[in-house]
């Protein structure tokens, strides 16, 4: 680990250090296409936040991405489903929002709400179907999917361009799978909280690196949150934490904080937080990790890599030759092309196919112990790899 200059974009600290073994790492975007190497993130030593250094290079990065940009591209559009791995059913990752949501007795009969940045318009046509008395309104960086939002019933306004164009305030902001891409969040945060009604509310839905590791290889990605460094971000911006949780499957945080008028100080860094530079470098060697045991296996006959979105993809960027074919059991991805490669049920599998299950080691075995019966030979990741 090096100490380098670039300052945090969370508290403006020039006390960063980077990671130098993440360059050799091939990336992915977010919206899961294979990236290239020559990555840089680093930890603020005065705020503990995991991010992205902030370069010119790298906004030209983001530019490239998101001039292409098109999500669930697997699925034609549709929104990604999250197999509950207990009960054996998919759910659309929006109702696990609308009972984020429901949990709380925040969110009032009627009112007004922005999605900023909200994509395709998946989340605010469920939450227009949980909430119909509501009045929606979107937010997006360009006008690309405005034919598509502007048919959601009930929907108000439409927003592109930056924050200061919104002419009006909101009950409810909500920003699923935003905050995380934003180069700039706490100013973000400052300006938004501007455009919150008083009492209003903000629901914030980021990827859990603690929890994911697969996280820190999206390229896009420019903060990388824990729960602890989300609060204190939001406690700078003057919100008060009213709800917060791990999804169950630890790869998301879902955070509901109320907009308050005298800001509280925020709260200082702990010792356990102070662990984060070792996380981040366990978690470097445990990718590293996986691209040896997935080249290794890439050279067996038939060979398949299970699911089609960020660690897939990602595959694909170290060795997209090897791989013959994907296994999904999305039902909106499955009979589907992934880069010419067709997408296989398990059901479907090959008799003496090699899959490798490319997911977090516990949720590997477990997708391991519930698919091992089927045709096909299956090959979980390893266990957490020490410094």
């Amino acid at each position: 680990m090096n100490i380098s200059s670039p300052y945090c974009h969370i508290c403006q600290s020039n006390e960063i250090t980077t990671f130098q073994n993440y360059h050799d790492l091939f990336r992915v975007s977010s919206d899961c296409k294979p990236w290239h190497k020559n990555g840089e993130i680093g930890i603020c030593q005065q705020c503990e936040t995991v991010q992205k250094i902030i370069t010119p290079d790298y906004l030209n990065e983001l530019d490239d991405i998101y001039k292409e940009y098109n999500i669930y591209h697997q699925s034609n559009g549709h929104e990604q489903c999250i197999f509950e791995q207990n009960k054996g059913i998919f759910l659309a990752r929006s109702e696990y929002i609308i009972d984020f949501i429901k949990e709380t007795p925040f969110i009032s009969k009627q009112g007004n709400i922005l999605d900023f940045g909200c994509g395709n318009g998946v989340f605010l046509n469920n939450f227009n179907h949980h909430f119909p008395e509501w009045e929606l309104a979107g937010f997006e960086q360009n006008d690309s999917t405005k034919d598509i939002i502007q048919n959601i019933p009930r929907l108000s306004n439409f927003y592109t361009g930056i924050i200061n164009d919104i002419n009006e305030n909101f009950n409810f902001i909500s920003l699923i799978h935003t905050l995380e891409h934003i180069p700039n969040p706490k100013e973000t945060l400052l300006s938004l909280k501007n455009k919150l009604k008083t009492n209003g509310c903000l629901l914030i839905i980021v990827p859990n690196y603690i929890g994911n590791p697969f996280d820190l290889i999206i390229a896009d990605h420019c903060t990388h949150f824990s729960m602890p460094t989300l609060n204190r971000l939001l406690i700078s911006c003057g919100f008060e934490i009213v709800h917060s949780k791990e999804t169950a499957d630890k790869k998301e945080l879902a955070i509901l904080a109320k907009k308050i008028i005298q800001n509280k100080p925020t709260p200082s860094t702990s010792k356990e937080n102070h662990q984060n530079s070792l996380i981040i470098t366990q978690q470097i060697n445990w990718l590293k990790a996986i691209e040896s045991q997935f080249l290794e296996l890439s050279n067996k006959e038939n060979f398949g890599v299970m699911g089609t979105s960020i660690s897939a993809n990602w595959l694909l960027a170290i060795k997209e030759d090897n791989i013959n074919f994907f296994v999904d059991e999305d039902p909106n991805r499955v009979n589907k092309y992934l880069r010419g490669k067709k997408i296989i049920h398990p059901i479907d599998i090959p008799i003496a196919s090699n899959i490798y299950l490319p997911f977090t080691a516990e949720l590997s075995r477990k997708i391991y112990q519930r698919l091992k019966n089927n045709t096909g030979n299956f090959y979980y990741t390893p266990l957490q790899i020490s410094e």
